[in-house]
């Protein structure tokens, strides 16, 4: 098996009964397949997840019986169940008992649970419940450092589970689900973002498979090329992911999966970042098949692949330590807040630029197929949860808080008036594209209202243009009949029956038109005054 470490000493600490602290120097694998030595201060349990067990070293008077016995649960759990199950644990105990004030330097006993629990703020009460279960087992397996029939206390007590759902409950505008117009603003900046090079290919397909999947991070981190398909299906092209499982129960790492259909512009994104992750692993590791391509991750790990010398290593990591190869979920992270960091689409709730995060995202997903009617058990099959004892937050009431866009506030309309002040013409001449007829613009009545600063290749409709970052709106043209013109196209639409998600979708197009308006306005006014 890969890394494993030769035994270069055994260690003969003293409890405190006098009885040797650790019996040998021992080898262990994690669930993920990495050796970790059972007396080293860190053990790295997956490419993600390490423990670090210098950290007891700041909390005083520990009873030398606690400290191993917490190792031997750690170890257990590490080499049954998943690096973040151990991890967790460990975090846990370590947090919410070892540093407790009510913990006194003894063993850990039923009373000093019951102190904890007693004196806790009423709202983390639910995390005892997960101590509760490693302090049974801590007993059950016999290991030192916990009180004799600690259990019989445990089992009386009833420990409710965490409130879930709060943020979507409540519609909080910061970490809730997004909004119809939130969720066209963000999709259309990011697109805007890509193209313009704020963005990279691997940063924007991670963050089209977040928003369009309402997958958790770690699910779309285990992606493989071969989970990506394209079926015929009786003469029609069918898209889809074969998504990794996460959060089950005794699974091991890609050993379940659900099917996600996607569409063709997401597949293409796929398939661009892929046919690059190819490109970068052939450069490094020669003589690579086909099936050694279809088993590379749809993001990588670039410190991991570069450290690997030849193809027999890159398969043994692949079978040993399935994870290796894998993007980590700091490297999410540090995606996800580059996101938030350049983002410059505005929320019509707060007036400010929405900050993005992975579960915003899952949150939307599961709000908006509510929205559409979908029942908890289609949604829970949809949102790649095992039950529906979680998804009661997205069929209850739905109705958007806050007004439609032009209710709002003021503070983001002038917002979107400054993005737009810096394309607005004042005649074809100022132009990108000044020499090319094709360029123009129109409303439905024939008139100009702008130039397309894009590709020739676009024949997309004003609405399009309306939110392209590309469309350069003139100054002189009547923004106000055009405001009047969507207006009444949403209206028909209305009175004809359209749907909610057909209704929302005039919401950018009509905010981006005020906010030119506000534009034109204010350089008009400044140029009076001149």
């Amino acid at each position: 098996m890969l890394n494993k470490l030769p035994i270069e000493s055994e260690r003969t600490n003293e409890l405190s009964d006098g009885h040797n602290l650790y019996e040998q120097s021992d080898i262990r694998y994690s669930l993920m397949g990495y050796a970790f030595n059972f007396n080293d201060d860190v053990w790295k349990l997956s490419s993600n997840v390490s423990i670090n067990w210098k950290l007891l070293e700041n909390i005083e008077n520990i009873h030398p019986d606690v400290k191993v016995g917490f190792r031997q649960m750690i170890a257990e759990v590490a080499s049954n169940n998943s690096p973040f199950t151990a991890s967790g644990d460990y975090e846990e105990l370590r947090n919410l008992v070892l540093k407790s004030p009510y913990y006194d330097g003894g063993i850990i006993t039923a009373t000093l649970f019951l102190n904890i629990r007693a004196n806790m703020v009423k709202n983390n009460i639910y995390k005892l419940g997960r101590i509760r279960t490693v302090l049974k087992k801590w007993q059950k397996l016999g290991f030192v450092g916990v009180e004799t029939n600690i259990s019989l206390t445990l089992d009386k007590l009833t420990i409710k589970g965490m409130l879930k759902g709060k943020a979507i409950r409540t519609k909080d505008p910061f970490k809730g689900a997004y909004t119809v117009t939130e969720k066209q603003s963000l999709m259309n900046w990011a697109s805007n973002a890509f193209k313009d090079n704020i963005l990279n290919l691997e940063e924007f397909t991670l963050f089209c498979l977040l928003m369009c999947t309402g997958r958790r991070p770690i699910q779309i981190s285990m992606l493989r090329q071969c989970d990506v398909l394209v079926k015929n299906n009786q003469g029609k092209i069918e898209y889809s992911l074969n998504i990794p499982r996460a959060k089950q129960k005794n699974s091991f790492f890609r050993q379940e999966f659900r099917e996600f259909y996607i569409n063709e512009d997401l597949y293409l994104i796929l398939k661009n970042q892929m046919q690059s992750i190819q490109k970068f692993v052939i450069q490094h590791i020669k003589n690579l098949e086909q099936d050694d391509l279809s088993q590379l991750p749809v993001f990588i790990n670039e410190q991991n692949l570069l450290s690997i010398k030849n193809i027999a290593e890159f398969r043994n990591r692949l079978e040993y330590q399935p994870d290796f190869f894998h993007i980590t979920s700091s490297k999410i992270n540090s995606i996800s807040q580059k996101i938030t960091d350049e983002c410059q689409a505005v929320s019509e709730r707060t007036g400010d630029y929405i900050n993005f995060f992975p579960y915003r995202a899952r949150r939307t997903l599961g709000t908006d197929l509510a929205r559409q009617g979908i029942g908890g058990v289609q949604i829970a099959h949809l949102l790649d949860h095992s039950d529906t004892q979680n998804v009661g937050i997205y069929t209850e009431d739905n109705i958007e808080q806050s007004l439609r866009i032009f209710e709002a506030m003021d503070e983001p309309m002038n917002l979107l008036a400054d993005m737009f002040a810096g394309r607005i013409i004042r005649h074809e001449s100022e132009a990108i594209r000044a020499d090319d007829i094709n360029s123009r613009k129109f409303k439905n009545d024939g008139k100009q209202i702008g130039n397309c600063g894009g590709s020739s290749a676009c024949q997309n409709g004003i609405k399009a243009c309306l939110i392209c970052s590309s469309f350069q709106p003139l100054l002189g043209a009547d923004w106000n009949e055009l405001l009047e013109d969507l207006n009444q196209e949403r209206l028909f639409q209305s009175k004809n029956g359209a749907s909610e998600l057909v209704l929302s979708s005039y919401d950018l197009p009509l905010a981006n038109t005020a906010a030119i308006m506000e534009a034109c306005n204010k350089i008009l006014v400044d140029e009076s005054y001149a």
